[in-house]
């Protein structure tokens, strides 16, 4: 943003240059000032409009809640300078007592208005390259610099986090279900569930730490690791097994949370009649 000098003008039309737009701020009323004043230092607006070649005009109405006739009369004239050099015009944070009187006079359809000067610029103004340029120099990049290493250290983990957590319990799943079908003695399947059993409750530990900051799916796969999976694997993953159902319940829940999908890992291994018991035996 550029700032005319400061001289004997500019006191009752303060100036501002926002990249081709032009922010004029009026002081007050005109019965605060000196006619003389008010006439010449519009004219000055208007000559630098020219001199600084600026295409769109925002009058920002902040610093009074009324403005007379006169002032008025000067900034509808700007206003038709820029409109026929093909800008655009607006008014920026305007009194509810101003928005009265530019209704009487039935020229409130002349500006577009918005809400602050802020929300005008953001609207109209266009910045040049070589301003966006120095901007990102000055601030946005170390801002971005410092956001990005913020958003990868929060998102990275924790895609990370879902699939790894997520594709253990499937494996543990898997293997223990091949084991089932083997017919195994139950000293092996003993030593299977005290192997299981130590592992469920290391990833449980794991889990509640980093869940509170993660997201759901981490949620739900600490149900599936600590309330699911090694019940069913006790009842060795009966059908009816209430356990067994609400793991791949909990699995699917997790599925469909996660940033990058894992295309129902749950559903392409869960066995075919899997029902909910409770349901089944309520009916």
């Amino acid at each position: 943003m550029s700032r005319p000098d400061r001289t004997h003008l500019h006191q009752v039309f303060p100036l501002d240059a926002y990249g081709d737009t032009l922010v004029v701020t009026p002081a007050g009323d005109a019965a605060g000032f000196h006619l003389p004043h008010v006439h010449a230092e519009m004219a000055a607006v208007g000559e630098y409009l020219e001199k600084q070649d600026l295409k769109h005009l925002i009058i920002d109405l902040s610093r009074s809640r009324y403005f007379g006739s006169l002032i008025l009369g000067q900034l509808i004239a700007l206003s038709q300078r820029v409109r026929e050099r093909g800008g655009r015009v607006a008014l920026a944070d305007p009194s509810n007592e101003m928005r009265e009187v530019l209704k009487i006079m039935k020229v409130d359809q002349l500006w577009e208005i918005y809400g602050s000067r802020s929300q005008a610029l953001s609207a109209i103004a266009k910045r040049p390259l070589k301003g966006y340029v120095a901007l990102i120099s000055r601030r946005a990049f170390p801002v971005a610099l410092v956001g990005g290493a913020v958003a990868v250290w929060w998102y990275w983990p924790r895609r990370n986090l879902d699939h790894w957590y997520h594709g253990q319990l499937m494996e543990m799943y898997r293997t223990s279900r091949k084991l089932i079908d083997s017919s195994p003695s139950e000293a092996v399947w003993d030593r299977h569930l005290t192997k299981s059993r130590e592992q469920l409750a290391q990833w449980t530990e794991e889990l509640q730490v980093v869940a509170s900051s993660q997201r759901e799916p981490l949620r739900h796969l600490i149900y599936c690791t600590r309330d699911y999976l090694f019940p069913a694997l006790q009842d060795k993953l009966k059908l009816d097994s209430y356990p067994h159902f609400m793991f791949f319940q909990e699995m699917t829940n997790a599925e469909k949370n996660m940033i990058v999908p894992v295309i129902d890992q749950a559903g392409s291994i869960r066995p075919a009649g899997l029902t909910n018991p409770k349901v089944t035996s309520s009916n």
